[in-house]
């Protein structure tokens, strides 16, 4: 794989989630999210800009979720499955690829590799990928049948905190480094209260001495935080006028 690496990006990390689809009609619900078809995600006040939902592009699959969801059924009734499907059982796995808003990566190119990782990596078959232009952050969703030998095996295929460590490291081995991402830093969980302690030592420096502020590593990092979810803050200092 050729080196594309971006010094611009040097500071972002590649964000790999990856989610189990359970429950009743869950994939049509999923596939309706990702082509945009649920109205109430589309109102002024929700994360989703309707302006740009056209920029949107499918990388694999077909072009709506009633013909996505039709596929489905197609390709796991045509394994003649071992095991009567359980009502718990996870009927797909969700993989989320994200970046963060001030990138300058070549997105079409980016995408790309990460569907090809996928492919590879996880050996199913891929139902759809969709990248979303639309939010804050470009992303994309890939949904996959956890078809394994015969039967739909979504928990195996996700694991524990150890495999999707071992499926984080092995994406950024074979996509992240070579588009000049860092190394995504370990998963640990904090308690709240600690989280919201570190928080306010760190708006307090910031309010006490304005050249943490001016500093360009804090302020990437400080957007890249933000840039998650804005909106209400921006309200909060009057960048966007409150919702009707």
């Amino acid at each position: 794989m050729d080196s594309v690496a971006t010094k611009n990006n040097s500071s972002f990390s590649p964000v790999l989630c990856i989610k189990k689809l359970k429950g009743f009609n869950i994939i049509l619900k999923a596939c309706k999210h990702n082509f945009r078809e649920i109205p109430q995600e589309l109102l002024a006040e929700g994360r989703i800009d309707p302006t740009r939902t056209r920029h949107n592009q499918i990388l694999i699959g077909r072009s709506n979720a009633t013909e996505a969801k039709l596929q489905y059924d197609q390709v796991v009734e045509s394994t003649n499955l071992s095991q009567k499907i359980r009502k718990d059982a996870v009927l797909g796995i969700e993989i989320l690829f994200c970046l963060p808003g001030n990138h300058t990566l070549n997105e079409e190119v980016f995408f790309a590799r990460c569907i090809e990782w996928c492919k590879e990596y996880f050996g199913v078959f891929i139902l759809s990928a969709i990248v979303h232009k639309d939010e804050s952050n470009p992303h994309c969703h890939a949904i996959l049948i956890p078809l394994i030998n015969g039967r739909l095996q979504g928990s195996k295929l996700c694991g524990g905190p150890s495999k999707i460590r071992g499926m984080q490291e092995d994406f950024y081995k074979k996509v992240g480094i070579h588009f000049g991402l860092t190394k995504p830093r370990p998963s640990i969980r904090y308690k709240s209260e600690y989280l919201a302690l570190v928080a306010t030592q760190i708006v307090n420096l910031m309010t006490c001495n304005e050249l943490v502020i001016r500093d360009d590593g804090v302020r990437k990092e400080l957007i890249q935080v933000i840039s998650n979810d804005p909106m209400d803050l921006a309200q909060m200092v009057g960048i966007l006028r409150p919702s009707l």
